[in-house]
C-alpha cells in the first residue's frame, strides 16, 4: 500500500485515526507502567501494549512509502511486532488465569521457540520470499503470502485462541461480581482478532485495513476493564484460588437466599452428609444438617432472627457430626453493595474442635487446681513428716548398705572359716600339721575380714580388692577357696586392667560378685568345680561364672543376690542366673564400661 493510493482527504482520515489509537495505547500502556500493581500479569500486559504499539508506529513509514523498497524494508519491521502478539497475550492469559505452567522457563521457551523460527525467514525474504511476494506487496488486497507466513499465521492464531479458551474456561468457575471485567477483556481481544480473520478472509469487501480502528475499540474497552473494574489489580482466578484455599467453611447466598458459592473446605466436610448444590435455597441446606447438629435448638433460633432482621450478624457454636463431633464457630454477616443494599450473606463455619477440647481440658484443669488448692495446706503439714521420713530413708539407705557390705564381708568370712574349721576337724588326727596351717589361715581370714568391718563401718573400700589390678585380686581370692578343695578356673581378658585402670567403681563391683558367688557356691551348692571368665565385648564387661554345685530348682532372692542385682543396676548393668537341666549355678553378667 503506497502513498499514491490515498488521496489526500483519506489520507488524513487514516493519520488522524493512527494518532488517536496511539495517544489510547499510550495512555494505556503509561497507567499500566506507573499505576498498576507490579505482577506478572502487569508485565504480561505491557508487552502486549508495547508491541501494538511498535505495530501502529511502523504502520506510518509502510504507507508513506513510495518505492517498492522502501515499502518492503517498512513491512520487516511491521511483521515484528505482529509475529510477536499472539504468545504474548497467550502468556498474559496464563498469568491472568493463574495457570502455574506459565511460572516455568521451559514453557515460556517452548512458546516462543516457534515464532522465532518463522520470523527468521523475514530477514531473508529478498532473496528467497517465504513471507511475501514482492510483486504483490504494493496491493495488500491481493498481497501473495509466503509459506512461512502462513505457519506463523496458523501458530499465531492458534497461540491466540488458547488464550481466549483458557480465560473462559475459567471464568465458568468465577463469581457473577467479576464476569464483567472478564467480558471486557475478552472482547477487547475478539474484535481486532475477527476484524484481522474479515480482511484476510476477504469475507466482507474493505478498501483499506480496519484492524487499527478495531484496537481504538479495543483500547477503549480494555480502559474501561482497568479503571473500573479493576483488571490488574484484582485477579478474579486468584480470589477463587485463596477462596478454595481457605481453611474455614464458607457458604455464600444471595438476596433471595440461594446459595450461589461455597469454597472447597465447605465441600470437604459438609458433603460427607448431604448434597449441596448451587442455587438451591439455605433453608433447604440447614433443614438437611438438622439430622447431624447437635444444638439444633440454637441452629433454628438463629435462623429465625435472620429472617426477622435481615442486616443483622449473628454468631454461634454449632456441633456437627455422627461418629466424631466436630465445633464449628458460625458467624452469618450481611454484604452490602454501596454500603447501602444487601445484595446476599455470608456464613462461614470455622472449625474450633481444637480449641473447644483445649476449653474443655483448662476447665477441668482449673477444678483440679482448685481441688488440689484445697490440699495444699495439707501437703504443707505433711512436708514436715515427709522431711523426717527423708531422714529415716537416708538411714535406712545407710543401713542397707552397711548390711550389704557386713553381708559380703563378714559372711564371706564366717563361710570361710566354717569351711576351713570343718576341715581341720576332719584332717586332725590324719593330718596334724595340714590342720595347723588351716588354723593359720583360718586366723589370717579371721584379721583380713575384721579389717574389711572395720573399713565397712567407715564407709570405705576393703584393703583386700586392688583396685588397679582385678586379676590380683581375684587371684588371692580364689587361692583361699582352693584351699577348701574346690577347683577354680579363673580366666581374663589380658588388657582388661587398661580397661578398667580409670573405671575402679568397676573391679569393686566384679569382685564382690565372684566373692558371693564363691560362697553360694561353698555354702549352698557344694560344687568341686567352678569357673570365672571376664572379657572385654564392644562397649561391655561380660561375667560368666558357673558351678557344678547341685543348684536350685526355684531361686530365691535372698541377700547375696539381691546385692548382685543392685549393685549391677547402679552401673546401668544387666545380670541373670539360674540352673541348668543337670545341675549348678550360673550367673551372666553385662556391665557397661
Amino acid at each position: 500500500m503506497v502513498f499514491n493510493s490515498f488521496d489526500a482527504k483519506t489520507f488524513f482520515i487514516f493519520v488522524i485515526i493512527h494518532v488517536i489509537i496511539v495517544i489510547q495505547c499510550v495512555f494505556t500502556l503509561t497507567y499500566v507502567l506507573f499505576k498498576a500493581k507490579k505482577t506478572p500479569t502487569a508485565y504480561s500486559m505491557i508487552v502486549c501494549q508495547f508491541l501494538i504499539l511498535l505495530w501502529l508506529f511502523f504502520r506510518f513509514p509502510e504507507n508513506m512509502a513510495t518505492t517498492t523498497e522502501e515499502l518492503l524494508f517498512s513491512v520487516r519491521f511491521t511483521l515484528f511486532p505482529i509475529y510477536f502478539i499472539g504468545v504474548a497475550w497467550l502468556i498474559f492469559a496464563m498469568f491472568y488465569t493463574e495457570c502455574k505452567a506459565v511460572y516455568k522457563k521451559k514453557t515460556i521457551i517452548l512458546l516462543v521457540t516457534p515464532i522465532i523460527i518463522t520470523f527468521l525467514p523475514v530477514l531473508t525474504n529478498k532473496y528467497f520470499h517465504l513471507i511475501i511476494d514482492h510483486k504483490t506487496v504494493e496491493d495488500p488486497l491481493n498481497t501473495q503470502w509466503g509459506l512461512f507466513f502462513w505457519i506463523y499465521w496458523i501458530i499465531n492464531y492458534t497461540y491466540v485462541f488458547i488464550g481466549i479458551l483458557l480465560v473462559i474456561k475459567k471464568s465458568i468457575s468465577v463469581r457473577c461480581t467479576y464476569r464483567v471485567q472478564i467480558i471486557l477483556l475478552l472482547i477487547s481481544v475478539i474484535i481486532p482478532v475477527s476484524s484481522n480473520l474479515i480482511g484476510f478472509a476477504k469475507l466482507i469487501y474493505i478498501p483499506f485495513d480496519i484492524t487499527p480502528i478495531s484496537f481504538s475499540i479495543s483500547f477503549m474497552l480494555l480502559t474501561i476493564s482497568i479503571y473500573k473494574f479493576r483488571l490488574l489489580d484484582i485477579s478474579p482466578f486468584a480470589i477463587k484460588e485463596v477462596f478454595d484455599s481457605m481453611h474455614e467453611c464458607v457458604l455464600i447466598i444471595d438476596r433471595s437466599n440461594n446459595i450461589i458459592d461455597f469454597n472447597n473446605s465447605f465441600v470437604s466436610y459438609f458433603g460427607k452428609y448431604i448434597h449441596i448444590e448451587k442455587e438451591q435455597s439455605y433453608k433447604g441446606f440447614f433443614q438437611s444438617l438438622e439430622n447431624y447438629t447437635a444444638n439444633i435448638e440454637d441452629l433454628k433460633k438463629t435462623l429465625s432472627a435472620i429472617e426477622i432482621n435481615p442486616d443483622c450478624s449473628l454468631e454461634m457454636q454449632l456441633t456437627i457430626g455422627l461418629n466424631e463431633n466436630k465445633v464449628f464457630l458460625l458467624n452469618t454477616k450481611p454484604v452490602y453493595k454501596n454500603k447501602k443494599n444487601l445484595i446476599g450473606r455470608i456464613f462461614t463455619f470455622k472449625d474450633i474442635t481444637s480449641y473447644q477440647k483445649l476449653f474443655d481440658e483448662i476447665s477441668v484443669k482449673n477444678e483440679e487446681l482448685s481441688t488440689m488448692n484445697k490440699e495444699l495446706m495439707l501437703l504443707n503439714e505433711q512436708l514436715k513428716e515427709y522431711s523426717q521420713s527423708i531422714e529415716q530413708l537416708t538411714l535406712e539407705k545407710e543401713r542397707n548398705r552397711f548390711s550389704r557390705e557386713l553381708h559380703d564381708t563378714m559372711g564371706h568370712t564366717l563361710t570361710l572359716l566354717i569351711a576351713m574349721l570343718k576341715a581341720t576337724r576332719i584332717n586332725y588326727y590324719e593330718n596334724p600339721s595340714k590342720s595347723i596351717e588351716n588354723l593359720d589361715d583360718a586366723i589370717e581370714i579371721a584379721q583380713a575380714g575384721m579389717n574389711e568391718l572395720r573399713m565397712a563401718i567407715a564407709g570405705l573400700d576393703s584393703p583386700t580388692i586392688n583396685k588397679s589390678n582385678l586379676y590380683n585380686s581375684l587371684k588371692e581370692l580364689t587361692d583361699r577357696f582352693s584351699n577348701l578343695g574346690i577347683c577354680i578356673d579363673l580366666s581374663i581378658q589380658d588388657d582388661l586392667n587398661e580397661t578398667l585402670y580409670d573405671r575402679k567403681h568397676l573391679t569393686s563391683i566384679i569382685y564382690r560378685m565372684c566373692q558371693e558367688a564363691l560362697t553360694n557356691s561353698i555354702r549352698h551348692g557344694q560344687a568341686k568345680n567352678l569357673s570365672i571368665i571376664i572379657n572385654l565385648a564392644s562397649e561391655n564387661i561380660k561375667l560368666h561364672i558357673f558351678d557344678d554345685g547341685k543348684g536350685c530348682c526355684k531361686i530365691v532372692k535372698n541377700k547375696g543376690l539381691t546385692g548382685m542385682e543392685e549393685r549391677i543396676k547402679s552401673v546401668g548393668g544387666t545380670i541373670t542366673f539360674g540352673s541348668g537341666e543337670e545341675g549348678g549355678f550360673n550367673i551372666n553378667a553385662v556391665l557397661p564400661i
